[in-house]
């Protein structure tokens, strides 16, 4: 029963954090967008305000793409390491392989996610930039 626990709560407490962690950011943009401005007169918008919005937007993903990225290789390593010095879990290559294996799929696809958020961030920069000389 000991080993069981000790190989289960390590890799439980990583996953409720993180679970609350997303469920922080989740309620957060719902309150965010819930918000109304005050103002009820129609105000003059400088050219590329919604691009700079949207420019700020896709900056916020990005950030969280990239710590997500960094912190997939450290989550995959430390659940390993405590399934097998805290669990007492068998070292085997299939063990071995398939954390690997998920380590890298899930840290090739929030890669691959990060430069799809720059490229689009890049191209709405470049808009930003055209309207404002347009402007």
């Amino acid at each position: 029963m000991d080993r069981i626990v000790g190989m289960v709560l390590p890799t439980t407490m990583l996953f409720v954090g993180f679970f609350f962690l997303f469920c922080i950011i989740f309620f957060w943009q719902k309150r965010i967008n819930k918000r109304k401005n005050p103002l009820t007169l129609e105000l003059l918008r400088v050219p590329g305000e919604s691009l700079l919005n949207q420019i700020d937007e896709l900056s916020i993903d990005l950030f969280g793409m990239l710590v997500i990225t960094f912190v997939t290789p450290l989550l995959f390593v430390s659940i390993h390491l405590s399934e097998s010095y805290i669990g007492g879990m068998p070292e085997t290559i299939g063990r071995l392989v398939i954390n690997l294996l998920a380590m890298f799929i899930l840290t090739i696809y929030c890669g691959n996610k990060s430069l799809s958020i720059l490229k689009d961030r890049e191209n709405k920069r470049l808009g930003y930039d055209a309207e404002r000389a347009t402007g």
